[in-house]
Formats: structure tokens, C-alpha cells, sequence
């Protein structure tokens, strides 16, 4: 079964329905006049493509889930992808210059943000054989990071972040191609 859904929304009514969707999602069921889909199993695949060009902003939220036992359709992969070095180490970037943003403006950063931080560079570990302490000790730091902002500890999280600053740094001096 396949069902579509598009209308014209205000912004804060598109806000309010990604909100329910996302709480939908999470409770693993998502209804629809159409009927109640299940969402099956614990995680899926999330993307977010945004396109801008003339004058026209375009963005698209696509979930993915496998459904148990079900025969992938022709042209599917059985496993899931794994992610790229590139596309790891983009986010990575991306989420280090959150972190600073928000430590350096006076606050801690949302716990999740930290979590996410430290799941990349888990998620990098295969990739760091060249440099692998150096990365153990980047994401021992990253986990300290984690601790020091579900504690509500500023000041040890901005010193982590420092440190994981200045690892990064001699880290991509030495072995940055």
C-alpha cells in the first residue's frame, strides 16, 4: 500500500504535524485516514534533502523502516548501508561546531546533541586504523563530554571541549591527507 499526502499548511501548522508524526513515529504507530500503519521494529533510516533553487525552497523528510521477514523489492539492498567516511566525518564536523556554538554562548548543550557526537565517532571507529589510539583517546573524550553535560557541568564540559579542540587539531596535523 502506498499513500501520498500533500496540502498547503502555515508554518506553524507544518510545525505541528511534523510534531505529531515524530510523536507517532516514536510510539510505533502512525494513523492516517487511510488506516493505522505500524512502524516496525526499533530504528530506521532518516533523511533530510533540502533544495533551493530559483527562488523555490524544497525539503523532503523520508523515514525507512524494514518490515520483519518481509522480501526486499528488486533494486534493494539487503543490508543496510553503512555510512560513509566522508558523510561521518561531515556530521562529525557539523555537531563539533554545534557543541562550540552553545558552550561558547554561555549554555550547555542539549544532551542529545553530545550523545550524537560521541555515537559518530563510534560509528567512525573502523575507519581510524591509521590513527587508532589517537582516536581512542578522541572518543574517550567525547564520552567524558557526554558526562560532563548530563551532569550539568559547565565548566568541566567547556574544558573537555577544549581538549577534543586541541586533539582534533594535532590529530589532523599529523594525519589529515
Amino acid at each position: 500500500m502506498k499513500v501520498k499526502r500533500k496540502e498547503r499548511l502555515s508554518l506553524s501548522a507544518m510545525a505541528e504535524r511534523l510534531r505529531s508524526v515524530a510523536e507517532e513515529v516514536a510510539s510505533g504507530r502512525l494513523a492516517l485516514p487511510e488506516g493505522i500503519f505500524e512502524v516496525p521494529g526499533q530504528e530506521g533510516l532518516f533523511s533530510l534533502k533540502v533544495k533551493q533553487e530559483e527562488g523555490e525552497l524544497e525539503i523532503e523528510l523520508k523515514l525507512e523502516f524494514e518490515v520483519a521477514g518481509a522480501e526486499p523489492s528488486e533494486g534493494q539492498r539487503e543490508t543496510p548501508r553503512e555510512p560513509s567516511s566522508r558523510a561521518l566525518k561531515k556530521e562529525m564536523e557539523a555537531l563539533f561546531k554545534a557543541l562550540g556554538r552553545e558552550l561558547s554562548g554561555g549554555g550547555l548543550p542539549d544532551p542529545a546533541l553530545a550523545e550524537r557526537f560521541l555515537e559518530v565517532h563510534r560509528l567512525y571507529d573502523p575507519y581510524a586504523t591509521e590513527f587508532k589510539s589517537a582516536w581512542e583517546e578522541a572518543t574517550r573524550l567525547a564520552e567524558d563530554l557526554l558526562s560532563a553535560v548530563q551532569e550539568g557541568n559547565l565548566d568541566t564540559a567547556r574544558e573537555i571541549f577544549q581538549k577534543i579542540a586541541l586533539s582534533k587539531k594535532t590529530c589532523h596535523k599529523l594525519y589529515k591527507k
